[in-house]
């Protein structure tokens, strides 16, 4: 057994690398083949940490991972608005694929996945009542859905309710 200290280093920067990649809008050319770099599989990364964690550590190392990750989502925007103000004010420093942060997309974000994590642990607790018989598999897929569920309803509508793509962004979020 080793300190949870390694895996919420980890957890954080598979966090910074989300708010990174879906702020720059990133892609990866292979084979001729352009690929957009989603965010979606450090998000599932993140949230299936905080799960594997919450199954053998308990709630007090789930809140301590919490804490890490919505940490780090707070800083990765504001070091991201500081390098930009910074690369402005020198007028010297270009930097490439270093998108100004959006405070409201941002501010969804956190409290989305504030809620995101809340209610993982809530719907597995509530999921492994004695008198709820589903087998291990089909709980663990019913919460890992419903939270992404969960996610893209409160940040779809949080960060683009009102926008011409709203009903698009949902509708092809959630089947995806």
């Amino acid at each position: 057994r080793i300190t949870p200290v390694p895996l919420l280093t980890l957890l954080g920067g598979i966090t910074a690398i989300m708010y990174w990649v879906s702020a720059a809008g990133l892609s990866v050319e292979i084979f001729g083949l352009s690929f957009f770099v989603s965010s979606t599989i450090f998000y599932t990364s993140f949230l299936l940490g905080v799960f594997v964690i919450y199954l053998f550590d308990g709630p007090v190392a789930t809140r301590n991972s919490i804490i890490v990750i919505i940490a780090v989502s707070v800083m990765v925007p504001l070091i991201s608005l500081g390098l930009n103000l910074q690369a402005e004010l020198s007028g010297s420093l270009k930097i490439a694929n270093l998108p100004r942060p959006n405070l409201r997309i941002n501010s969804v974000s956190v409290l989305a996945t504030l809620i995101d994590l809340i209610f993982l642990a809530i719907l597995w607790e509530y999921l492994n009542k004695p008198a709820i018989k589903i087998p291990l598999y089909l709980r663990v897929y019913l919460t890992l859905l419903s939270i992404m569920w969960l996610d893209v309803i409160l940040f779809g509508t949080g960060a683009f309710a009102g926008s011409d793509f709203y009903w698009g962004y949902l509708k092809s979020t959630l089947l995806s």
